[in-house]
């Protein structure tokens, strides 16, 4: 553990940053869940803080604490994670976790001289160690004004074109930091057509559900492990590993969706972590065009989303990859639109090579905490 101590612009506080290499201890896990559990409510869990810092194929991850008077105000972390290029396999370090205690985000500190806000203070400490230890990429998500201040840290912006389709479960949760009238209004008339439709597709399908199933943790044999799609590696991506699958899917928030009849045909979903959030579908495995099979295992999924209260139900589709017609189908027939977006990947690495979207597969693996 490395520590630097920085005086507050005030002059009267010390705030200590700590830099940190796991596995962490189950204070500084309980440290972790306090502050950004505040932000993401499955945080709040010490054990899957455990599961994403301490958990996954690495075993360790590396962390920048704001410490005053021996309490944690502010944490940042990155988490180690392989990429493929075309030349090799390298490690990427996912930024995760941010976020200062509000009491204690107008405070400055002086580094090197240099009077900085704490809120850039960290990342900026941390992605320095990162280089001093041979990191050569930093990657994270975020959006427009977290994205600033890593921006501020040194980080390039790649923006990731989405095609998604979505169908509103709740509108209320989903529209509750709209502040437009137009898009508030526009979403509501969206979910009652929706549900209009959905009603609708009921009737005309035969909705058995009692060959559905799903699974949430797999039992340990690699035949037991649905492989996401693979692209083609001229472009840099998440390496798709056994180890790296193997923690995905031991993920409580992972689920995989299937019929009983047909097991070949399964959807693998990202479960809203708690009421409010969106239901996201990550996969669909499709044997042939079985629009039935794919009915009845789609409406297994929207049923408990409904019952969990998520917002929405979510597929995005990236590097304009397309879909089989049955799917596109199968929502279509529920109900599902569409729509474009945009999302932020921000970058940090010396290789301009990182830095342009055309040399960027991007998939859901990206998302890491899971």
């Amino acid at each position: 553990m490395a520590a630097i101590s920085f005086k507050s612009k005030e002059g009267w506080q010390l705030i200590e940053i700590q830099i940190v290499k796991g596995p962490l201890s189950d204070v500084q896990l309980e440290n972790v869940a306090l502050l950004y559990g505040k932000v993401d409510k499955k945080y709040q869990s010490v054990e899957f803080c455990r599961y994403l810092f301490n958990d996954n194929p690495f075993g360790y991850s590396y962390h920048c604490f704001a410490v005053n008077d021996n309490f944690a105000v502010g944490h940042i972390s990155l988490i180690p994670i392989y990429i493929d290029t075309p030349q090799k396999r390298v490690v990427s370090y996912k930024a995760e976790a941010f976020y200062i205690d509000e009491h204690y985000r107008s405070e400055w500190v002086i580094i090197n001289n240099e009077e900085v806000p704490i809120g850039l203070a960290l990342p900026r400490a941390l992605y320095q160690y990162a280089k001093d230890i041979g990191c050569e990429l930093i990657h994270l998500l975020a959006d427009d004004e977290i994205g600033k201040i890593h921006i501020f840290a040194g980080c390039n912006l790649v923006p990731v074109p989405v095609k998604e389709r979505f169908i509103l479960l709740n509108y209320k949760e989903y529209i509750k930091k709209e502040t437009k009238f137009t898009k508030t209004l526009l979403y509501k008339l969206t979910y009652f057509i929706q549900s209009i439709i959905y009603n609708l597709s009921l009737t005309v399908i035969n909705t058995v559900v009692s060959d559905l199933s799903y699974i949430q943790r797999v039992s340990g044999s690699e035949a037991d492990l649905p492989e996401l799609p693979v692209h083609d590696h001229y472009q840099w991506t998440i390496s798709q590993t056994e180890e790296y699958y193997r923690w995905f899917y031991q993920s409580p928030y992972i689920k995989i969706y299937y019929s009983i009849k047909d097991p070949e045909t399964y959807f693998i979903v990202k479960e809203g972590e708690n009421p409010g959030r969106a239901t996201e579908i990550i996969h669909v495995n499709i044997r042939e065009s079985r629009i039935r099979t794919l009915s009845r295992v789609m409406y297994s999924i929207i049923s408990i989303a409904k019952k969990n209260k998520s917002s929405c139900i979510v597929y995005k589709q990236f590097n304009h990859n397309q879909i089989p017609a049955s799917l596109a189908s199968t929502f279509s027939v529920f109900g599902f639109l569409q729509k474009r977006s945009v999302l932020n990947c921000y970058v940090k690495t010396e290789d301009v090579y990182y830095l342009f979207i055309e040399n960027l597969v991007y998939n859901q693996l990206f998302y890491v905490q899971f």
